[in-house]
């Protein structure tokens, strides 16, 4: 119903519309207009006629409530599909009485036996039959009625296992379960052993090369197997480098936090008393061998703890050759000390060694050697170690080449000038370009020092700057190092910061330039911070306008005749036209506007 503009401004018209439904919800719906101002108006004479919603509660039986319940399996069920039922059953409290039906029988020793006999895991058995797995282990006849499975063995063990075929290929892995990984390698699509076994029509033969031993000597011991293989002519059909401990990624991370408190302590004792968790984790799984690498010591009286990640000593260490590429794939073994020394010193830093080459990247880092080739915090190097490095190079171009991330380093710090002074021509490429590049330096600089303070102040004061941050811009170099060697003080003396002083007159000035705040905060910060600090930012700010509160009905009305159309009211002063709809004198104020709609 289409009604004029203002027309549900009165009770009476509200009121009379009201009449003509029969409950509020029907109301809202059809006559939402009149509704909404009946509640903001408080106006409730309009829904004394209307039914009322009362919580009704229904006069259902027992046996009601028990007929529901048998077309239910659960009382979730019921409660989700007769909710007035399941909660007057719930208020008499007869809920198990009716759902006495649901209620399962106790299992018996031999249904818990049929249903482990179905089953070739434990693991399997658990997951398909919680409650007959359950029964068997709270009586204590679970390993009996287990007996035809499959075992899984300790997890924290693994053994050496190979696939041999008849045309020399062979695959080589490692398992905590004989038994489980012959079913995968024969069964999955996505194992390599399958995959040649549908190329060939081969069937292969299962050798085992080993029990089940500590995970770590299984790790070392797989690439020397792996690698017999290759060298007496056989192909490897191993996709990925050995030494992975399987999908068991549990073990992996108790190991990680084993190993990280190991760091923390000098030895087993101290690592006992301060983590003894993690200690009863060492001793339950027998890893006091492994972890003794990470143990920290005591130098010059004070606690270093151990840079070791997995590196091993030189007992449990096995030589392994270098890889060797066989039918187009570059099989990753494990590298010894020697090789992996050449390989890392191949490539310019971490980055590009992970892209290339992932199994001497994460056998570096197993070992605690990335730092040592690529700097990882620059702030641990030196620059003695810097210029250690730069004496191995005859030229800056040799330097870069092979050592970049030291290079770049040295420049950075500013010092590459003092580390290629004992190279030819400065490390440049002959003499002119030496002199080309130096002819703006200073003596010192020429001579390859690095800035001190006496160099830098004579500087300050022979350069011709105009202020600090002149100085900055020209010589960065020599501004770094005064901060370091904190001589700043010294140089303001000399050079005075270029800041525009504000007087009061002066900020007056440029603040008679903006309408708002906001404004003259983002375009002159300075001096709208100086005029904060002085305590004068409100008096040079009284000409803006800012937020503005519409109480009083006068300035409304004094606001209003500014405008003739009722939407320039809206977009160009909505602060006084909302008031002026709160205070319900919008009719009053917009009498003379045009477009009241």
């Amino acid at each position: 119903m289409k009604v004029p503009y203002g027309y549900w401004n009165s009770k009476e018209n509200c009121i009379n519309a009201a009449k003509t439904y029969s409950s509020r919800t029907e109301f809202a719906r059809k006559c939402s207009s009149a509704y909404q101002k009946c509640l903001y108006m408080h106006w409730n004479e309009a829904f004394e006629h209307m039914k009322k919603k009362n919580n009704y509660i229904y006069n259902y039986t027992y046996e009601y409530c028990a007929m529901v319940a048998l077309r239910c399996n659960s009382q979730a069920q019921m409660e989700r599909e007769y909710p007035s039922v399941y909660r007057y059953a719930a208020r008499l409290k007869i809920l198990k009485e009716i759902f006495i039906h649901t209620k399962k029988s106790p299992i018996t020793y031999e249904e818990a036996k049929n249903a482990a006999l179905l089953c070739c895991f434990k693991q399997e058995f658990k997951f398909r039959f919680p409650r007959e797995y359950r029964f068997g282990y709270n009586h204590k006849f679970l390993d009996e009625i287990c007996t035809h499975m499959i075992p899984m063995h300790d997890l924290t063990k693994r053994g050496i296992y190979a696939f041999e075929f008849e045309d020399k290929c062979v695959y080589v892995g490692l398992t905590c379960s004989f038994e489980r990984r012959k079913e995968e390698h024969l069964t999955h699509d996505s194992s390599a052993v399958y995959k040649h076994i549908v190329e060939t029509s081969l069937q292969p033969t299962m050798v085992f090369k080993s029990d089940y031993i500590d995970f770590y000597k299984a790790k070392e011991l797989e690439g020397v197997i792996l690698r017999e293989y290759t060298e007496s002519g056989w192909i490897a059909l191993n996709r990925t480098g050995t030494g992975s401990l399987g999908t068991n990624s549990r073990i992996g991370i108790l190991l990680a936090g084993c190993s990280s408190r190991a760091k923390c302590c000098t030895d087993f004792k101290e690592m006992s008393l301060r983590f003894p968790k993690a200690y009863s984790i060492c001793e339950r799984f027998d890893w006091f061998e492994y972890m003794d690498e990470y143990l920290g010591s005591i130098e010059s009286g004070q606690f270093v703890p151990s840079k070791n990640v997995g590196k091993r000593s030189s007992k449990k260490k096995l030589s392994v050759s270098f890889p060797e590429r066989m039918k187009g794939k570059h099989i990753a073994f494990r590298y010894t000390d020697e090789e992996l020394d050449r390989e890392l010193r191949k490539y310019k830093n971490k980055s590009q060694l992970r892209s290339k080459n992932n199994s001497a990247f994460q056998q570096a880092k197993n070992r605690g050697l990335l730092d040592a080739y690529f700097y990882g915090n620059a702030n641990e190097v030196s620059n003695e170690q810097l210029r250690q490095e730069a004496q191995m190079y005859s030229s800056r171009k040799e330097f870069k080449k092979n050592d970049d991330a030291h290079f770049q380093l040295a420049k950075k710090r500013h010092i590459l000038d003092e580390l290629c002074a004992h190279m030819p021509f400065n490390g440049y490429k002959d003499e002119r370009t030496m002199l080309a590049y130096m002819n703006n330096k200073t003596e010192a600089q020429k001579s390859g020092q690095y800035w001190t303070a006496e160099t830098i102040l004579l500087r300050v004061k022979e350069g011709g700057f105009e202020s600090i941050s002149d100085f900055i811009n020209r010589e960065s170099g020599a501004y770094d190092a005064a901060r370091n060697l904190k001589i700043l003080d010294k140089i303001k003396e000399v050079l005075p910061l270029k800041i525009k002083y504000w007087s009061n007159d002066e900020l007056h000035k440029e603040a008679l330039k903006y309408d708002r705040r906001t404004d003259f905060r983002e375009r002159a910060s300075r001096a709208y911070n100086v005029a904060f600090k002085r305590g004068i930012l409100d008096l040079i700010c009284s000409h803006m306008h800012g937020k503005r509160s519409w109480k009083n009905v006068d300035d409304i009305r004094k606001e209003a005749l500014k405008y003739d159309l009722i939407s320039d009211f809206i977009s160009k002063s909505s602060g006084a036209y909302n008031a002026a709809r709160k205070l319900n004198i919008i009719d009053d104020v917009c009498k003379h506007m045009r477009n009241r709609k």
